[in-house]
């Protein structure tokens, strides 16, 4: 299983902190944000990791020694667990919706499709979609 991390956002909330960093650099303890993200899912046995960079991308990149080009995976060590990490740049300007897209090629997917019964008040009305199940 991977996890995606969305980590190119502005972070106009914590403006004082992220004129310099991106928000997932900025500091709890002795940590940034990103690895105490990183520490918790490893804690359950996740050790694959993609981080959708965007705003200050340079930052994150600089902080992982072992990073070597855009998208490819590297390995490290996130408090003493090995982890594989892949920094993707998927631009300043994009939102969440942009982001989760220019990560889609890093996955191998499965198009479900799906039909269901939608009870909306009294009236029931029939909904279909689709989604996207993660084969990697």
């Amino acid at each position: 299983m991977k996890v995606v991390i969305l980590a190119g956002g502005l972070g106009t909330r914590l403006e004082e902190l992220t004129k310099t960093i991106p928000k997932p650099m900025v500091k709890i303890g002795r940590y940034p944000i990103l690895i105490h993200i990183i520490n918790h899912y490893a804690n359950f046995g996740i050790k694959d990791f993609l981080i959708a960079a965007g705003y200050k991308n340079k930052v994150i990149k600089d902080y992982f020694k072992n990073y070597k080009k855009n998208g490819v995976p590297f390995k490290t060590k996130i408090m003493k667990k090995n982890c594989n990490i892949s920094i993707v740049d998927t631009g300043t300007s994009s939102f969440t919706g942009g982001r989760l897209k220019r990560m889609k090629k890093y996955f191998k997917f499965e198009k479900i499709s799906f039909e269901k019964q939608k009870t909306n008040n009294s009236n029931i009305s029939e909904t279909s979609g689709e989604i996207w199940r993660n084969n990697s």
